[in-house]
């Protein structure tokens, strides 16, 4: 399967699509976009569906977004279990990036860093452009 209709395939992270994946990996797919990849099989189809679920929520909690050199920083008011629900979702099937939460004291917003190395920007860019 080519990278780019194996990632249009997991576009659920951008909200992008409507189903779950049609098939499920059991491995990182061999080709790689600059060393990144979504790893479909770290999540069952129910997770898919809860993740798919969530992605309308971090959107509408998120009020700031910020480029940085290696990714993006997002802030986020609400409740914080989705939002954590929705990271332990996403590191799992795009763990080749990293996230960086910070809760500011007095309950006070969060701050969600997607970063990563080797191009990872533009790998960042195109799986959450939804929250761009």
């Amino acid at each position: 399967m080519a990278v780019t209709s194996y990632l249009a395939s997991v576009a659920v992270l951008a909200g992008a699509c409507t189903s779950e994946p049609a098939a499920i990996a059991a491995d990182p797919p061999a080709a790689t976009v600059a060393g990144h990849y979504c790893h479909v099989g770290a999540l069952t189809k129910d997770e898919w569906a809860r993740l798919k679920a969530l992605v309308p929520q971090l959107v509408a909690a998120t009020f700031a977004r910020e480029e940085l050199p290696d990714g993006y920083a997002f802030k986020v008011h609400g409740s914080f279990k989705e939002l954590g629900e929705w990271l332990d979702a996403v590191r799992r099937c795009c763990p080749s990036i990293s996230y960086h939460l910070d809760l500011a004291p007095d309950l006070g917003d969060a701050t969600l860093r997607i970063v990563g190395t080797n191009d990872a920007k533009a790998f960042i860019r195109e799986e959450f452009k939804v929250l761009l």
